[in-house]
């Protein structure tokens, strides 16, 4: 009940709970969300909704998994944005939070709870090392764990057609 979508007579759409409406997505998920929605929304009863879901918006799909794998995403359209909850040095985890934080406080950035913070996922399979991630400021062209992005669009495509 706290995740839908739906389109009102008069077009207006109504989305609460899905990844394209949560701070912490990366606006590349947020935009093949925003586009898909906007293809269904188009659809006036069920089974043109199904026609458009299994044509028109299972290829946007393929179109933005296939621009991660061929790299053509710019590291902006991949940022993640969390806002710390503690000082850097109180983490005890190695979350990604916890890593970035640490990161940037290293390089001098006095960072404080509530403040945000934006890094791209490098690399999901290590568990633990700033390799992980990597501060959307201090990012130099290391690449990006394309398996993770690619898992972010799948999860963005289970969430509207559950």
């Amino acid at each position: 009940p706290n995740r839908f979508f739906g389109v009102f007579e008069d077009g207006e759409m109504k989305v609460r709970g899905l990844a394209c409406r949560r701070r912490d997505t990366p606006p590349l998920v947020k935009s093949f969300q925003e586009e898909a929605l906007a293809l269904l929304s188009r659809a006036r009863n069920r089974r043109a909704y199904q026609e458009v879901l299994h044509s028109q918006v299972k290829k946007l799909k393929e179109d933005y998994i296939q621009a991660l794998k061929d790299h053509r995403v710019p590291i902006d359209a991949l940022k993640i944005t969390k806002v710390i909850t503690k000082a850097p040095q109180e983490y005890t985890r190695a979350t990604a939070t916890a890593l970035v934080s640490s990161q940037l406080a290293d390089m001098g950035i006095d960072l404080h709870p509530g403040e945000a913070i934006e890094y791209v996922v490098v690399n999901s399979e290590e568990k633990v090392g700033p390799w992980k991630v990597v501060p959307v400021s201090m990012y130099r062209g290391e690449g990006y764990d394309v398996g993770y992005y690619v898992g972010l669009i799948e999860e963005g495509w289970r969430e509207i057609t559950k």
